[in-house]
């Protein structure tokens, strides 16, 4: 099997040019805030990871507690039946100590509005409430869509695309100063949420996801997984939310603060829950709420709420500890090559000198195999793919090599990629000429695939290189000596991190 090393270990005849590359004159990557919209000095240091921000704590419980919200009703249309309510759920955390509030349109999407409201009416009204609670910042928060994507349920990428799309140009029209993507279960539904927001607008991007107690989600991503691909898709925050108590999700922490590029988010419930008498009831108290977190600051998370079952109370509790620090802790964060899929990780350490083997699930050059694929045989690749799985790290798809015209070598992609996704838990290395292609091939998968050209030509390279980028990328650098060092250069210049640059056959 061909071998793909870490870009940190060049072969002997580059390796020189790889040291020079090093110099801080020319390795330099861009600002990831440039051209992002941020409300003050302080929220900019928030993103950078060095000012920790107080976040607001459960909103629909506390609506609940307020009378509103109750049987089948929509929450997030009390923002224009009850404003003054829901502005005063807002308000008694401001008085709590929290520095952002989040809007109440986490479902404020088409599907769950269900006609009752538009989205723009909601999202306004949502961000007015907050707006007039005297909060520094306003969070946006947009959630699932309630409807699974396909192939699990009937909701296409590109549906949740717009429909995502909607939500959060509404929220930013309404003046958000941040997206906050939450309570995610399935990492597909997220990247189409992130992609979405980015599209949208120019604000800032918080993207959480939910784990059950295994610490991986509902459709089996773990932490890393998680990490990695919604860092490389550009986020300003990583966070997790939702389903488990602080001390239950202190593991997942500490693995979100190894793996992320960006700051990380922790807004835990307030513990467990558990029913008593037919009503949900959580198990710890604000004081024990603020232990857990306290050592969650130690590891570096700088962004602290709270979730279900946690209240004004507890959020006081949390702005009382970060009051106390003069300043973050640094996170640490382990750089590595970290390819993805869904559910598994091919990791290579920056300084490790380990290589990764790659597998081709077909062999490109293969006319023949290739037109049996395209006449319906995709259960081939994914036998390959699987077949793979104890003797590789990494899954190679190529069909540049078979005489396909753009538009049919797209299709493919799809197409296999859509039956892999299904059946095979391999991280990916994609190749493709054409930047239209593997656009087709990357934008809708999971995880965090490698991509990289058919051939040594750097030109080709230059082509594809800003997909990379914008869909969280790994990259495989062409060719050797001066041509390697011209297309590091070129990937940097896009704003690839050099720990996501690998070299190879």
């Amino acid at each position: 099997m061909p071998m793909v090393s870490a870009c940190t270990q060049l072969d002997p005849s580059s390796y020189s040019a790889w040291n020079a590359l090093h110099d801080p004159g020319s390795s330099t990557l861009p600002d990831p805030l440039e051209g992002l919209t941020i409300a003050d000095s302080h929220l900019e240091q928030v993103l950078r990871g060095k000012a920790y921000l107080v976040q607001d704590g459960a909103i629909g419980t506390q609506l609940q507690a307020h009378g509103l919200a109750q049987g089948g009703q929509i929450p997030d249309l009390a923002s224009i039946t009850d404003p003054d309510v829901v502005t005063l759920v807002h308000r008694e955390y401001v008085d709590a100590g929290a520095q952002m509030v989040t809007t109440n349109s986490f479902g404020a999407n088409e599907i769950k509005l269900k006609g009752q409201a538009s989205v723009e009416e909601v999202c306004s009204a949502s961000v007015a409430c907050a707006k007039q609670s005297g909060a520094r910042y306003v969070a946006g928060s947009i959630g699932p869509l309630g409807k699974l994507l396909d192939p699990f349920g009937d909701v296409s990428f590109e549906r949740a695309f717009g429909l995502f799309y909607r939500q959060a140009a509404a929220l930013s029209e309404a003046g958000a100063d941040v997206i906050t993507i939450e309570t995610m279960t399935d990492l597909r539904e997220a990247k189409a949420a992130v992609l979405a927001a980015r599209a949208a607008c120019k604000l800032p991007i918080f993207a959480s996801m939910t784990y059950s107690k295994n610490a991986r989600t509902l459709f089996g991503s773990t932490p890393e997984v998680v990490a990695a691909t919604l860092s490389s898709l550009g986020v300003q925050a990583v966070c997790v939310n939702c389903s488990l108590g602080p001390q239950e999700i202190a593991p997942i922490v500490r693995e979100l603060a190894r793996s992320s590029r960006c700051p990380v988010a922790v807004r835990p419930n307030a513990g467990m829950p558990r029913l008593e008498q037919g009503r949900t009831v959580y198990d710890i108290t604000p004081e024990e709420f603020a232990q857990a977190m306290d050592q969650m600051l130690d590891g570096g998370v700088t962004i602290v709420g709270g979730c279900c079952g946690t209240n004004p109370a507890f959020i006081e509790k949390l702005a009382a500890l970060v009051g106390d620090r003069s300043k973050p802790v640094t996170r640490a964060y382990e750089p590595a090559l970290r390819i993805c899929s869904s559910q598994t990780v091919a990791r290579v350490d920056a300084e490790s000198g380990e290589e990764l083997e790659v597998s081709p699930a077909i062999d490109p050059a293969d006319s023949e195999a290739i037109e049996e694929v395209r006449e319906g045989d995709v259960d081939s690749v994914a036998d390959e793919a699987m077949d793979a799985f104890d003797d590789a790290d990494v899954v190679e798809l190529s069909f540049a090599a078979a005489g396909l015209s753009p538009d049919e070598e797209g299709a493919l992609f799809e197409e296999v990629l859509a039956e892999l996704e299904e059946t095979s838990p391999m991280p990916l290395l994609i190749r493709a000429n054409e930047a239209d292609v593997l656009e087709r091939a990357v934008r809708s998968i999971a995880g965090k695939p490698l991509v990289g050209v058919c051939s040594d030509d750097v030109e080709a390279f230059g082509q594809v290189i800003s997909v990379a980028k914008r869909y969280g990328c790994a990259v495989a650098i062409p060719g050797t000596g001066e041509q390697a060092k011209m297309a590091v250069q070129l990937a940097y210049k896009a704003g690839i991190a050099g720990e996501d640059m690998v070299v190879g056959p």
